[in-house]
């Protein structure tokens, strides 16, 4: 490799590191906003699903001798 194709790479390297970074600092952000910032608006909307256990049908278990 000359300088010029390792200038190239460099450069190349450089931006592949920049929008990796960028796209980890958006999550991050984005991450931060959902728990702390809107955290309690999604603990209000969890405590008003409601559940139901229902009972699950068995049947008899035999074994070898139908017992």
């Amino acid at each position: 490799m000359n300088k010029k194709e390792k200038a190239k790479f460099s450069f190349k390297m450089n931006i592949l590191f920049i929008v990796v970074f960028l796209l980890f600092t958006t999550l991050i952000i984005r991450l931060f906003f959902v728990q702390i910032v809107d955290g309690e608006v999604y603990q209000r909307e969890i405590g008003k699903i409601e559940t139901r256990e229902t009972p699950v049908p068995r049947q008899n278990v035999d074994d070898r001798d139908n017992q």
